[in-house]
């Protein structure tokens, strides 16, 4: 059998046309496959390398996002606001006012009514 590099597009307008969509077909679905093949390889080869480096897959693409230990903690602000009814409510201040505070403020009472001292 004749290596199909070899054909010249002459010698394949020689073949019928349903054998050369045949050989198509047969060829798109193995370029498909070698195309898994080569992931499946290249993804084995570089897992190794990556276990051989030492360092992790975030750590070699400079990716601190993914690494959970990279992580801040985002630090709360202390309260500067309190109920006066029930001192366990507090508000800080910072992002939306609390529902308690809220309720006060359209009673008639002042922010600075709650500010703790």
């Amino acid at each position: 059998m004749h290596e199909l590099k070899d054909y010249s597009p002459e010698d394949f307008a020689k073949i019928k046309l349903t054998d050369l969509q045949s050989i198509q077909a047969n060829l798109e679905k193995g370029i498909e496959l070698r195309k898994v093949a080569e992931k499946v390889e290249w993804s084995n080869q570089l897992k190794e390398l990556i276990k051989k480096s030492g360092f992790s897959l975030e750590e070699l693409a400079g990716d601190t996002k993914l690494s959970s230990k990279d992580k801040t903690v985002k630090e709360s602000k202390p309260p500067k606001y309190r109920n006066p009814d029930n001192h366990e409510e507090t508000w800080s201040g910072m992002g939306a006012k609390k529902k308690w505070l809220v309720a006060m403020l359209e009673n008639g009472r002042t922010l600075d009514e709650f500010l703790i001292q």
